[in-house]
């Protein structure tokens, strides 16, 4: 049994807009597919509409690897019309589904 394992990289996921902040730790995945699965399920949230950018909720994937001692930044880009623990709860929602059925 293993309470966390230091030797597999994980994924800190980041919902921000200005000083709310929610954050979420993904495990057994890989960059691609993290990039491709965020990407597809806020594709609509993408697009800006009348929102200024500054209203935009920022989304940031990061990849920790501890063997190496280093973050590589995956994934930013700005989220529209959805506020930080929305897009936490709703990734959280999608992961569950995605695991479920797929």
């Amino acid at each position: 049994m293993k309470i966390k394992d230091d030797n597999e990289p994980y994924y800190i996921v980041d919902f921000c807009r200005n000083k709310e902040c929610q954050q979420i730790r993904v495990v057994d995945t890989t960059p691609t597919e993290i990039k491709d699965f965020f990407n597809g399920i806020f594709l609509d949230k993408k697009k800006r509409g009348n929102a200024s950018v500054r209203c935009g909720t920022r989304l940031m994937v990061r990849m920790v690897n501890n063997q190496e001692n280093k973050i590589i930044r995956i994934a930013s880009f700005p989220l529209f019309n959805i506020s930080p623990s929305q897009a936490r709860i709703y990734t959280q929602k999608c992961i569950q589904y995605y695991f479920q059925n797929g």
